[in-house]
């Protein structure tokens, strides 16, 4: 691993604050659902506004619920590249694993959410979720308490089989169904019956009766060989792009258990419904409007920025490994995921109904 100046703007955890610090993710975490039913009530506040003081009012409601709720994963993703430099190797290791599950809460409060729709559960993501990091804190303290040795470095190494492998699977996703699927999803923007017909001539790609097992078998394989990277990566330190490329990754392998679960047992076993964009935003109801689906814009927009910020930072170790020079390859990433936050935001804003040919006049 290349480590660069850059990758000391912050310090260390280390000390008698580190447990308190390291349990700062969980809680933020366990605040998840309260900023999202916070941003629910803040939309109905700007339907609702008759007044511009009532519509200011709104407004100002929904950009600090969605701070609150996109400062969840902002806040794991700190403590996670904190613990990376940690001196403190015994609380490390769970620290950094409990950091990056919080920066993947919106797709794991989202896996909870359809498992217990599905069961016919009401509520009871609400009380799992808060068992869960009630758990994560009190977990971390017991390691502290624990007066164990420092552990020691891990001699582990990623294989590289391994990760050519995950590379190599993930370059044949993204050629027949990530990158066709994304760009129809900014048609979207424009207007849905745009994202439909070009929808409906992907499907005769993708859904043949060859390519979509074929897709499902790597994309299992991807959460499977990505888990056991992320695992031998949680036992060695980690620079900024180490931690971006861990966090996404780990974002991504429970956004896509979450959404194959959504779309091929709720969407097509249960409801039996087409998977469609309709279906992925919520209709009739919509995302802004309805407690549940209110989850699914963090969840579907940070999917998105974590699929470009994870390809960015594998193409990024890539490069290093074949000669480039850090300044040359860190280059190459950046502008990456800015694209990527780019087309996320375009992206949601169409999911939450926003469509530029809505601002047409015949």
């Amino acid at each position: 691993m290349v480590l660069s100046a850059h990758d000391h703007v912050i310090a260390p955890l280390q000390g008698r604050w580190c447990p308190y610090v390291c349990t700062i993710p969980a809680v933020a975490a366990l605040s998840y659902p309260v900023a999202l039913l916070a941003l629910n009530r803040s939309f109905g506040l700007v339907g609702s506004a008759h007044e511009p003081g009532e519509w200011l009012l709104g407004a100002v409601t929904v950009g600090g619920s969605l701070i609150l709720c996109y400062g969840v994963p902002v806040v794991g993703f700190v403590i996670a590249y904190q613990l990376g430099w940690s001196a403190d190797r015994s609380l490390s290791r769970v620290g950094r694993i409990t950091a990056h599950l919080a920066v993947a809460s919106p797709p794991l409060f989202t896996l909870i959410g359809v498992a217990f729709y599905i069961a016919g559960v009401t509520n009871g993501d609400y009380v799992l979720w808060a068992i869960i990091w009630i758990a994560a804190a009190i977990l971390i303290f017991t390691r502290s308490q624990a007066n164990e040795a420092a552990e020691r470095e891990s001699h582990r190494v990623l294989s590289p089989a391994l990760r050519t492998a995950h590379g190599i699977s993930a370059v044949i996703i993204l050629a027949i169904f990530l990158a066709p699927h994304i760009a129809n999803h900014l048609t979207a923007i424009w207007d849905v019956d745009v994202h439909k017909m070009v929808l409906q001539t992907l499907r005769h790609v993708y859904r043949t009766d060859t390519v979509q097992p074929l897709l499902v078998t790597l994309f299992i394989f991807q959460i499977a060989s990505g888990l056991a990277l992320w695992g031998v990566r949680m036992r060695v330190k980690a620079d900024l792009f180490a931690t971006l490329q861990t966090t996404a990754g780990i974002y991504l392998a429970l956004y896509i258990v979450s959404h194959i679960i959504a779309v091929f047992v709720l969407g097509r076993m249960v409801m039996k419904v087409d998977t469609d964009f309709l279906f992925a935003s919520g209709a009739p109801t919509g995302l802004l409007h309805d407690a549940w689906n209110v989850r699914l814009i963090p969840h579907y927009s940070l999917a998105v920025w974590a699929l470009f910020i994870h390809l960015a930072c594998g193409l990024r170790g890539a490069l290093l490994s074949h000669g480039v020079s850090i300044t040359t390859a860190s280059t190459v990433a950046w502008p990456i995921i800015g694209v990527g936050a780019a087309v996320a935001a375009t992206i949601i804003l169409s999911m939450c109904g926003l469509h530029v040919s809505l601002w047409i006049t015949p």
